[in-house]
């Protein structure tokens, strides 16, 4: 009898420990804790923004965005391009855009002891990012066929350093194709020139939503931060 009741007892042991329910989780319950940030692992939704911040191919300066849902950075180069020093090529555009783009970037980086040679024949050392911007602002006049809306070239502060940059804009159809605005940013930054460019279709230039998103990313310009 003493055999049995023993057995019994450990019996109402073993089931008050591991039996009995709302002690122990149940095995497809996910292992959660009480002690879980609810949501914790789940991801945004894809409506959320999400900054995005893009980094020149020369590692020195960086531009960011709040929102880089729209945006889609191409990192492959053309010989070309390579030739031409691009080190930035950005593109944004709405989901609901009609156009192949609202607008494009390009990035081209020249070392100061360079000289770019033009089609008339003359050439201009790439440290004098002023002559530069005049050069390149009087050959668009003739190209962009029926231009207009321009904006001669003038000084302007550029990102959160406010470098001196000189800039000029001009709505046309360049080489007699569709009509675009563009508009050009020259400045320097240690030893070498940047000039960017961009090119909008003409009804992105007039929607509010994207040129705040332009202005938005020239003022995020600035050095990258130097590894220690």
């Amino acid at each position: 009898m003493k055999t049995l009741s023993l057995i019994s007892t450990l019996l109402l042991l073993l089931y008050a420990l591991c039996g009995a329910p709302g002690l122990f989780a149940d095995d497809d319950d996910g292992g959660g804790s009480a002690f879980d940030e609810p949501g914790a692992e789940e991801e945004a939704p894809a409506d959320e923004p999400r900054p995005a911040t893009f980094s020149f191919k020369d590692y020195r300066i960086t531009m960011k965005t709040e929102d880089g849902r729209w945006w889609k950075q191409n990192r492959n180069y053309t010989d070309e391009q390579e030739k031409a020093n691009v080190l930035l090529k950005l593109e944004f555009k709405l989901p609901k855009s009609e156009s192949p783009f609202d607008f494009y970037i390009q990035v081209q980086g020249f070392a100061h002891n360079l000289k770019l040679t033009f089609k008339d024949g003359s050439s201009i050392g790439a440290a004098n990012y002023k002559v530069l911007c005049s050069k390149h602002f009087e050959g668009d006049k003739k190209y962009y066929e029926g231009a207009k809306d321009i904006e001669k070239p003038r000084k302007v502060p550029l990102g959160r350093k406010r470098w001196k940059a000189y800039r000029y804009a001009i709505t046309g159809q360049p080489g007699g194709n569709m009509a675009r605005r563009k508009t050009a940013y020259y400045w320097k930054y240690k030893d070498k020139t940047y000039m960017m460019i961009i090119i909008m279709n003409t009804t992105a230039a007039k929607n509010k939503r994207i040129t705040k998103e332009v202005e938005s990313l020239l003022k995020s310009i600035q050095p990258k931060s130097e590894r220690r």
